[in-house]
């Protein structure tokens, strides 16, 4: 549809009008209301139509449009309600419903401005301008599963601030500030380090292929992966069609493939039609495979599993193939990441002790590990308090340097004490915590 005069009037209202007044009622929260403010957005899309530009979506202009006329009217109908609430005093009249529907209207716009901007800003855009996730997220320079985790808090925060559910998740910190779940796990996040993989499916939208970032082994036999996918995906819906997917996981000289992948829909766009994307047929599935991955495995629907606002996926592995040559990109807060040298473990020893009551004269199993063990083993000793030790036994160790063995107390260990259970490797040692109660072993 063209902007100006070759629009014609009777196409508008019957395109806009279901748009137009599904904004309003959510903005107004009341039928009436919402139809007088349609009718004054379709009059000023009439007014002022010859003055579009093309200078963003004529969808966005239409809702900035509803938007003004909605908080316009809210404003009036503010003053109303205050007036009312003066003559209601006095003159006892039929006014409840309507204070109380503008006083709720009122309560729900105040707690929406008074939510922080990261989340507030989505919402609006989302639901005022109907906005769709990556446009939200193009707009807001964000990945789109941050933009939809803010939309899901922000409805959260909304309904806690308007009384619509407890906030029981709420403590406050050593600041005066209170502290939600959802500033919580915001912060908690970011922490989560995890690869990335190109998620491959032929299904009715044709084959198609997304970024996914919870994507992870879950059994050894049978060999299984898990992807988790929302149900606002299109990926979604082609494997519940197929069931069957490829999982390709990234390497580190593919980050214009993931940022492909992961900000179009396949409902718009052909993501792989793109020469960015080299794919060879898969052996045992339809859906093509991305050459360049550190792994490709080609899964069968093992399982599938609805966990929270995402479905978790469970693919059989029918064939894998890896290249050694390739390092994985990780993904950590917002960032993308290299793998860097492998830590070193550090040359220390570690002991615990089995489960079951230690008691003067009874025996307790020892299990523990020494890295780069001393020939001659570990020596397992108890210290007290007082500084008197008890030497129990030498343990052998594996070439892995691991050790385990039972060892009788002695007869005079002291009880309701706290010990110290200690193996030594040479001038290396750990300890462990050891209480001994009173009964003595058979």
């Amino acid at each position: 549809m063209a902007a100006g005069s070759e629009w014609d009037p009777a196409e508008v209202a019957s395109k806009y009008r279901p748009l137009i007044y599904r904004q309003a009622i959510w903005l107004l929260r009341h039928p009436h209301d919402a139809e007088d403010a349609t009718q004054e957005v379709l009059m000023k899309l009439y007014r002022f139509l010859p003055q579009f530009r093309n200078q963003s979506k004529l969808t966005t202009w239409v809702y900035r449009i509803t938007y003004n006329v909605c908080m316009n009217l809210f404003e009036k109908r503010r003053k109303a309600w205050q007036e009312l609430v003066w003559v209601n005093e006095d003159l006892g009249v039929n006014s409840e419903g309507e204070i109380e529907r503008l006083g709720d209207l009122l309560g729900m716009l105040r707690a929406l401005y008074d939510l922080p901007a990261k989340y507030r800003v989505p919402l609006g855009l989302y639901y005022i301008l109907d906005m769709p996730y990556k446009q939200i997220a193009e707009r807001l320079n964000l990945p789109v599963n941050t933009v939809k985790v803010r939309i899901h808090r922000g409805i959260r925060l909304l309904q806690r601030q308007l009384g619509v559910i407890s906030d029981p998740d709420c403590q406050p910190d050593c600041s005066t500030r209170r502290w939600s779940m959802s500033d919580i796990m915001e912060h908690v996040e970011r922490q989560f380090a995890t690869g990335i993989a190109l998620v491959t499916t032929v299904g009715s939208l044709g084959p198609n292929v997304m970024a996914a970032e919870w994507t992870m082994q879950v059994s050894y036999d049978p060999f299984l992966i898990a992807v988790f996918v929302s149900p606002d995906e299109a990926t979604h819906g082609q494997i519940l069609e197929s069931e069957e997917f490829g999982i390709n996981i990234c390497s580190d000289d593919q980050l214009a493939l993931i940022a492909l992948a992961g900000g179009y829909t396949r409902r718009e766009v052909d993501k792989l039609s793109s020469e960015l994307f080299e794919t060879y047929p898969a052996k045992y599935i339809k859906a093509p495979m991305i050459k360049g991955c550190v792994v490709n495995a080609e899964c069968r629907l093992y399982a599938h599993h609805r966990l929270g606002d995402h479905t978790a996926f469970v693919g059989e592995v029918l064939a894998a193939t890896y290249d050694e040559s390739k390092r994985p990109v990780i993904r950590r807060g917002h960032g993308f990441h290299r793998l860097g040298p492998q830590i070193e473990r550090p040359r220390l020893v570690y002991v615990a002790v089995g489960s079951g009551p230690a008691v003067p004269g009874g025996v307790i199993r020892v299990i523990g590990r020494a890295f780069d063990p001393p020939a001659e083993g570990v020596r397992i000793l108890i210290e007290a308090p007082t500084g008197r030790q008890w030497v129990l036994a030498t343990l052998e160790t594996t070439p892995r340097g691991t050790f385990s063995g039972d060892v009788r107390l002695p007869d005079d260990i002291p009880s309701g004490v706290p010990l110290a259970l200690v193996a030594l490797a040479g001038e290396r040692f750990g300890r462990a915590r050891l209480q001994v109660v009173e009964t003595k072993a058979p």
